[in-house]
Parts: C-alpha cells; structure tokens; sequence
C-alpha cells in the first residue's frame, strides 16, 4: 500500500525536499518570528474557534460564541508559550479583535443551511489530512476551508469587493483541496469535486465571503498522477537512514522573499548545533 503524506507536507517538498526536512520531520523555526508566522499562529487560533462554531451546528444547537473563543484563545496562549518556552521570540496578540471576529463568524455560520458531517477529522489513510469542514450544501458532498485575514490586501485602484475576489481565486488551484476531495471522496464512497473557501477578514471589521470551486474528474486524476510521485520520492528519502540532509531546492526565494532556511542551508552548512542561534526547535503535531 502506497504511503500518502499530508497536503501541507506534499506542497513543501514539491519545493524543497529540505526544507520539508528541516521543518515537518524535524521541527525547526525561525526564532524570531516573522509576519508569515505571526500569521499562522493566529490562523491556527481562530480554525480553532471555527471548530468549536462547526460542532455546535452538528450537534444541533446553539450554545453561544463562549466556547469558541475559549477555544480559540486557549490555542493561541498554548502556542505562543510553546514558541516562547523553545527560546522563540514574538510579539503579544491582539485577542479582542479575534472574539469580535469569532462572534460574527458564529451568527453568521448558524444561519447557513448547510448539513455538517464532519468536523477537523482526520484522515489517517490520506496522511491525516484534516478538512476545516466535510458539510452537504444542497445535497451535495463539499469540502469548507476557512482561510482568515487579518485584514484585506486591497491594491491601487481596486476595490473591496476586487480584492476578495482576486484572494479567494489565490486558491482556484491550489493543491490543498485536490488532496482533500480526493480524500474525503475516498473515506465517503462518493463523489467530491466541490470545495468552499470560506474567507474571514478580521479587521477593522469582520466580513465573511464564500467561493465555490468544482473540480473534474480528469483534473483530479492528474493531481493524484503527480502527488505518487512525489509521495514515492518522500517515502524513498525516509527510508535512507544513512542521508543526513535531504536535498535543497534550485532556487532560494519565492514571492514572499527568501526562503526561512537560507541562513541554515548556507550560513551554518546545516550544522544542528549552529542553527540554533537562528532556529528554534518546535514538536508539530500530526
């Protein structure tokens, strides 16, 4: 049986087998930490209170917005005192916004007619990947992913509205949501070619906005065609006790700037104990 990894992980070492090395198999970060991982933090917050929100329209009732933002805040702390706790270096959050977001997103939520089925469940057989949402929205088996902002990026000359249309088409193709209609059509014995982004702004504000995507048949088959291979070469690579470091990408940066692991790829020569002058070591769950 072919080994299946997580979207996440898949998307890294697409890039850079190393950098999926140093980050996923072994849990190095930047100490101080950057807006990207402010970001995460925060994200991984608020899905939390999203959860929380999920269950009690699963369950049928409506307990209020308390339970999501305990959840949502309890996350946060954990989190930054971990990072804090490995010799990590970040900035205090601000919470009242996050709850103001959260108690939108909960009136909002419970009037969606949408029939939840499952709730961050993980799929072991799909590298425990772990959909925001599994949901029937008109009858329909669909995939929901929350993707929250702290505030919209609006550029010169466009408007609200062009600027959440252009960041909710950022993830038109992502590889993200093909993992996961793959999946969830596996784990269900039915077809799931629709996925919903779910696009929360935080401030100065809360807005939600929905966009629906479909893929086809013959798309998803590609991207399964490409995903074994790339799960056959991390597979190959896990297994070679005898290769210390992974090999590194032919390019360095992307868009958003220099890759996080260019001081420890050229500076320390990825030696363990040099990089933690740059790095941290933090456990990531699965």
């Amino acid at each position: 049986m072919e080994t299946r990894y997580r979207q996440s992980e898949t998307e890294t070492f697409s890039v850079c087998p190393r950098k999926r090395q140093l980050q996923y198999l072994e849990g190095w970060t930047l100490k101080h930490q950057t807006n990207a991982g402010h970001a995460a933090m925060r994200g991984t917050a608020l899905a939390a209170g999203c959860a929380e929100v999920h269950m009690s329209a699963q369950l049928g009732h409506q307990p209020g917005v308390d339970s999501a933002v305990v959840a949502c805040l309890s996350n946060l702390r954990a989190a930054v005192a971990a990072f804090r706790g490995a010799g990590g270096v970040c900035e205090d959050f601000e919470e009242v916004p996050l709850i103001k977001a959260l108690t939108f997103y909960y009136t909002w939520f419970h009037t969606q007619p949408w029939e939840v089925l499952a709730v961050e469940q993980p799929i072991p057989t799909w590298g425990n990947s772990r959909p925001d949402l599994v949901a029937r929205i008109g009858g329909k088996l669909v995939v929901v992913d929350n993707k929250w902002k702290w505030s919209l990026y609006i550029k010169p000359g466009e408007t609200k509205d062009q600027a959440r249309n252009r960041t909710l088409l950022e993830y038109e193709h992502a590889w993200q949501f093909r993992h996961y209609l793959s999946a969830v059509s596996d784990v269900y014995r039915e077809p799931c070619d629709t996925y919903c982004i779910v696009l929360g702004e935080v401030t100065p504000k809360p807005v939600v906005t929905v966009q629906p995507f479909t893929v086809s048949d013959r798309e998803l088959d590609r991207w399964l065609y490409g995903a074994r291979y790339y799960w056959g070469d991390m597979a190959y690579l896990d297994q070679e006790t005898l290769m210390l470091n992974h090999p590194g990408a032919a390019i360095h940066e992307s868009k958003y700037g220099p890759c996080e692991f260019q001081w420890a790829c050229f500076d320390s020569n990825l030696d363990r104990e040099k990089m933690t002058d740059m790095y941290v070591l933090i456990e990531r769950s699965l």
